[in-house]
């Protein structure tokens, strides 16, 4: 609770982060530098104090450097300047997470090309349509913006059992 960065894992491979609670983190969740198959699952991470300037960072999920097979799932990010991040990582599945108040909710930064799947989040709204996930990938030093989707987006916020 109230700490620069909540959590911090740097190369590390087959790990579960789950029920916690973070609060007031400038990152709560950190992964970073070759980390393989970790589970992100039923985390709550609220930062309702933060305001954007009293710190220039507030992310939920962090994801940076060579991540790989990382799953992101039944997780409550709110009140965060950006909810999730992944950059310079692959194979990352983010589903059935509930977004709300996030200035944000989620951006990706060179990673590589359909390597995020997204499904069945909820958005801090009821969506009929695919939601558009916003982000940036070099190509031969160009950086272009992309759009991924979440095709299945959530009609209602999850229950993070004994959380919420």
């Amino acid at each position: 609770i109230s700490n620069n960065q909540g959590l911090t894992l740097t190369t590390s491979q087959s790990n579960t982060i789950s029920n916690n609670y973070f609060f007031n983190n400038t990152q709560a969740i950190y992964l970073k530098s070759n980390s393989q198959n970790n589970s992100i699952l039923s985390n709550y991470i609220d930062n309702p104090l933060w305001t954007i300037q009293h710190s220039p960072v507030l992310n939920g999920i962090y994801l940076i450097n060579n991540n790989f097979d990382t799953f992101i799932e039944k997780n409550f990010i709110s009140h965060c300047k950006i909810g999730i991040i992944i950059e310079f990582s692959h194979n990352t599945v983010i589903s059935r997470n509930t977004f709300m108040n996030n200035t944000a909710h989620a951006r990706f930064y060179n990673t590589n090309f359909f390597s995020n799947h997204w499904s069945e989040n909820y958005w801090g709204r009821p969506r009929i349509l695919p939601k558009p996930i916003l982000g940036i990938k070099e190509i031969d030093f160009i950086y272009p913006g992309f759009v991924e989707f979440d095709w299945h987006p959530a009609q209602q916020p999850y229950d993070i059992t004994g959380m919420t």
